[in-house]
């Protein structure tokens, strides 16, 4: 949706979120910004990120925190890697949408080729924002028996991770 001041002046194109504790996130100063073009603009933010941090990825560290969510101009997303898993979690309405899913896994695949690709949530944030249910299956898998345990790296250090529902904590996570 369009914002403007008390004025009418166009500050840009928002995304509306009437159950959230945050109504209204602006995501970009473009106030005639299109369906299709916001789609092109979350491509676009999502593999600049992931470009952004591919340098933390070398020999020794093959996981980290991808995408920061508004930090990374795509609001209510947040994208984890571990090895050869990428795990994502959609925090707002606008983003619980099959063609945005589709999109980020379009794009993590094109760009980080993983094994498995799963979207997680957290509970109470799902609750709060009234968002749908994440799939019980990974949205992305390479083999024919999706990989949902790894081993990944940092630092030379190796760790255990089982993305399995329901086990946390998971260890880059924000919710406490």
């Amino acid at each position: 949706m369009a914002v403007a001041d008390h004025r009418g002046f166009p500050l840009g194109h928002g995304a509306v979120e009437p159950t959230s504790q945050i109504a209204l996130r602006l995501v970009t100063s473009d106030p005639h910004l299109t369906y299709p073009a916001w789609m092109a603009l979350f491509e676009q933010r999502l593999r600049q990120a992931i470009q952004l941090r591919a340098g933390m990825l070398e020999e020794g560290t093959d996981a980290c925190r991808l995408v920061f969510s508004e930090a990374d101009q795509l609001p209510g997303l947040i994208v984890d890697r571990y090895g050869d898993l990428i795990l994502f979690e959609l925090h707002t309405k606008a983003l619980d949408r099959d063609e945005i899913r589709a999109l980020i896994v379009h794009v993590l695949q094109t760009e980080l080729a993983p094994v498995t690709i799963v979207e997680r949530s957290d509970a109470r944030i799902r609750e709060l924002e009234q968002l749908s249910e994440p799939s019980d299956v990974p949205l992305y898998s390479a083999e024919p028996v999706a990989q949902l345990r790894t081993i990944f790296h940092l630092n030379g250090l190796a760790f255990h991770y089982d993305a399995m529902p329901d086990r946390r904590p998971e260890p880059f996570s924000t919710s406490v």
